[in-house]
């Protein structure tokens, strides 16, 4: 943590989980990193290592095998058990960052729920992060690992809630650089399928309506490891049995609450930092002012005592001369 801690990771923390990733597989060090990282109760430190866990998760060769994992995880109900189970474990730790999570959805083909997640912020505050890290999810869907993704596109019969979540998110970006590349990948659909996206079946999503109430819910208990107790709204990991979790069996609603619990917690330590920063900035100022004001009440009194002095001193010679 801190500054030394945040340049150490910059320059060697990406190799140090590779490394560890090869020699003991990725899986279990992604599920020990992420059951850790969710006891954290330091928002921003979470929000960065989770950051950067996800960008070797896309990047890194040592953990193509967790990437091919999640993305069949929605494949199908016969190798799905592993990836599901996977993405179910890593959801809480993910939860940390929008954006990261945003590509843990869109990487598993879970294109309802990234549907439904940038729904909810109809109701949840948006800070500044939130929209860095949508900026940078959206560089990163020219990337490699979300090829896939990007021929997709091709087919929006076959994936309308994919072209939904994307033009939801083209929605929330603001007027940017990636806003513009975001849209230029969106104009290659075929118009004439796009237009023919309400004459297919009813998005398979949780719906505008399941958004709004896990937004506008009270934060609910999150779970710190991937098997947190059972029990209470926000246990997401209770039908991970040993024999795993089928994608169509996953909580979706669950899920969405821990997401909007941990903007929730996210949005309000970003605030009580600003206003520490404020109030920081307040009393340096005061101090700048008392500072700036002591000096000019110094040297009114001293040269008041040399001009004295002076006066005193020089009254003789003139006194004698007068007498």
């Amino acid at each position: 943590k801190g500054e030394a801690g945040g340049l150490m990771l910059q320059r060697g923390g990406a190799l140090v989980v590779r490394r560890l990733c090869a020699a003991l597989g990725p899986e279990a060090v992604f599920r020990e990193l992420s059951g850790a990282l969710g006891e954290e109760s330091d928002c921003a430190f979470a929000a960065t290592m989770v950051q950067a866990l996800n960008l070797i998760l896309l990047t890194s060769p040592e953990v193509r095998e967790l990437r091919e994992t999640l993305r069949g995880a929605a494949a199908g109900p016969g190798g799905a058990r592993g990836g599901a189970d996977l993405f179910v474990a890593l959801y809480p730790c993910w939860a940390h960052s929008p954006g990261a999570l945003m590509s843990l959805c869109l990487l598993a083909q879970a294109y309802e729920h990234a549907h439904d997640m940038v729904q909810c912020y109809r109701w949840l505050p948006i800070g500044s992060e939130v929209l860095v890290q949508m900026d940078r999810l959206v560089q990163l869907l020219d990337s490699p690992p979300f090829t896939p993704l990007r021929l997709q596109l091709l087919q929006p019969r076959a994936h309308p809630a994919l072209l939904r979540a994307l033009y939801a998110l083209l929605a929330l970006l603001p007027q940017s650089n990636a806003f513009r590349l975001l849209s230029t990948r969106l104009q290659s659909v075929p118009t004439q399928a796009l237009m023919a996206l309400d004459d297919c079946s009813p998005d398979p999503g949780l719906g505008i309506a399941a958004a709004a109430a896990a937004a506008s819910a009270a934060p609910y208990p999150v779970p710190t490891h991937a098997s947190g107790a059972k029990g209470g709204p926000g246990s997401v990991t209770d039908s991970a049995k040993a024999g795993g979790l089928a994608w169509q069996d996953i909580d979706w609603a669950g899920l969405l609450r821990v997401f909007c619990a941990r903007q929730q917690r996210h949005y309000a330590a970003e605030i009580g930092e600003e206003e520490e920063q404020e109030e920081e900035g307040g009393r340096e100022g005061e101090v700048a002012r008392a500072a700036g004001t002591a000096p000019a009440a110094a040297p009114s009194v001293e040269p008041a005592g040399e001009v004295a002095a002076t006066a005193v001193g020089g009254s003789g010679p003139s006194a004698g001369g007068a007498g």
